[in-house]
């Protein structure tokens, strides 16, 4: 089982649940929030595999460049202090995917104009082909489009989980048709306007036929489906995107003596002995043991927060 991580998902989970984490005043609560996360999702019973893939986006976009509002309000919406949060946790993922990841053994996969939603299709696509089953690790219901019969979607957050069987059952149309559902009824969250006035129900209706045909939605949709406008909207939602190359998954080649050095530079010390360590020795093995982790630094971050009021 391929574990397909998210990583900006993972990063914007810690940076909430792990704000104000330091080592001799070096940010690392995204770090630690990251790999927290990473144990609890590969030590899930229905997983439990260490054949992880992490998948990143490009600084440069090639849907900005067609489209200069997407995904822009995300942006422009920040406060300033909100943006001094990201600008720390884009450190932090840079941590991540340039140094300790590839020195640790883990694959991170990337492609410049690309985000990883692109990355993440293009590899379920490859597992499909191959009928290797994985799992896409996120909150983005666009990856609904990664669903297949080899290929399931997994939020840890709220515990929600989609395979192909299920998905149809919730959503009430095919995985396969989902991109189109989003080409026509819009993104709010990456600004993506879709055609006016329909909703997601509303595109679900009609690529069901089951929206009337004298109804003037059902209209709009057909005058506007044949037009450039709707091209850029699929083009905006569709997965993977047209440029995507082929990812070529490599398994991880572990090094645990890097993943601990790492640990020790950034003041991990819960990984560094008892239950924690173990826990990681075991993971490079594709063992897991369930125990809680030793969690010192949630401890700490605990105290200094109560000092501070």
């Amino acid at each position: 089982m391929w574990i397909l991580i998210d990583l900006s998902y993972l990063a914007h989970r810690a940076l909430h649940a792990m704000d104000g984490m330091e080592n001799e005043d070096i940010p690392t609560g995204v770090m630690f929030g990251f790999f927290e996360q990473l144990y609890t999702v590969c030590s899930n019973i229905r997983f439990a595999s260490n054949k992880i893939g992490v998948f990143t986006d490009s600084r440069k976009s090639y849907r900005s460049r067609a489209f200069p509002a997407y995904k822009k309000k995300r942006r422009e919406d920040r406060t300033e202090e909100e943006q001094e949060k990201v600008e720390m946790m884009y450190e932090q993922v840079r941590i991540l995917k340039k140094e300790w990841l590839p020195d640790m053994g883990i694959p991170v996969y990337g492609q410049v104009g690309l985000e990883s939603d692109d990355l993440l299709a293009q590899a379920s696509l490859s597992l499909t082909k191959e009928k290797e089953r994985g799992t896409v690790i996120t909150s983005d219901g666009d990856l609904y489009q990664c669903i297949s019969p080899y290929i399931s979607w997994y939020d840890p957050q709220r515990n929600l989980y989609y395979d192909h069987k299920n998905f149809e059952e919730k959503k009430g149309i095919s995985y396969e048709k989902w991109g189109m559902v989003k080409a026509i009824g819009g993104c709010s969250t990456d600004c993506v306007p879709g055609i006016k006035d329909v909703s997601e129900k509303g595109a679900i209706d009609f690529i069901l036929d089951k929206l009337p045909h004298h109804y003037k939605k059902y209209q709009t949709i057909t005058s506007i489906m044949p037009t450039d406008t709707f091209e850029l909207w699929k083009e905006l939602t569709v997965l993977p995107h047209r440029k995507t190359k082929p990812v070529e998954l490599k398994l991880p080649e572990y090094d645990p003596k890097s993943f601990f050095d790492y640990c020790k530079k950034y003041g991990m010390d819960s990984y560094l002995e008892g239950q924690g360590k173990a826990q990681w020795q075991a993971f490079f093995k594709g063992q897991f043991i369930d125990v809680p982790m030793i969690r010192r630094e949630k401890k700490i971050l605990t105290r200094r927060r109560r000092a501070l009021v």
